[in-house]
């Protein structure tokens, strides 16, 4: 019977070691690797979802930016439309006025002015309503404020408001048609030129058209 060699035997079982060390090293080297690869799947994944999702998100909030964007043009454009209508609207009152002036300055020729006269006169003492009165006119209607039409609205006023009342006539430095009228104290005053009342007129059309179109 031979008997084997200790060195022989010694090699082959240093082999046979590292081969299995190798086996084992090369398994866990596909573990690890394999291992590495579904972490970077996991990862790349999870950046896909998270990328969708921000997509999504951005994608919605670009949504309401456009929505307000659509909402924020068509309120100018309806503000624009109200105030184009509202420019017209206050040439044609302006064009009206304009008219209206040149009438008035014209009514100065008419018969009918000084009784015209008289009754704002009559209007501004039962505004002011006090026995001393100033009575403010135009020097171009001085030939309208004669002794007669003194004595005509000094009898209508005692008349009407208070027996004991004093009027004076005075020329002021306006053109307008009407008269301003005060207090001799002067602490009450109405300006009952046309002007006054064309302006007064004027603010309460131009009022009503601002409600109209807003």
């Amino acid at each position: 019977m031979r008997v084997k060699d200790n060195s022989l035997v010694n090699r082959q079982d240093a082999e046979i070691i590292c081969a299995k060390i190798r086996e084992e090293a090369e398994y866990q080297y596909r573990e690890i690797l394999q291992k590495a690869r579904n972490e970077a799947e996991e990862i790349i994944q999870q950046a896909r979802r998270q990328a969708e999702s921000q997509r999504e998100e951005l994608f919605n909030a670009l949504k309401k930016e456009l929505a307000k964007a659509e909402e924020k043009i068509i309120s100018m454009f309806n503000l624009e439309k109200k105030r184009i209508i509202l420019e017209g609207k206050r040439a044609f009152v302006e064009d009206v006025m304009d008219a209206v002036k040149k009438e008035a300055e014209a009514f100065r020729n008419s018969v009918e002015y000084p009784d015209f006269l008289k009754k704002a006169i009559m209007e501004g003492l039962s505004v002011i309503d006090d026995e001393n009165i100033d009575v403010i006119y135009s020097q171009i209607d001085s030939r309208f404020i004669n002794d007669a039409f003194i004595n005509e609205v000094t009898l209508l006023a005692k008349d009407r408001f208070h027996p004991g009342v004093n009027i004076k006539f005075q020329k002021g430095d306006f053109k307008d048609i009407g008269i301003i009228m005060q207090s001799q104290d002067g602490r009450r005053i109405y300006d009952n030129r046309f002007s006054a009342r064309l302006k007064r007129v004027y603010e309460d059309v131009y009022a009503q058209l601002l409600k109209e179109a807003f």
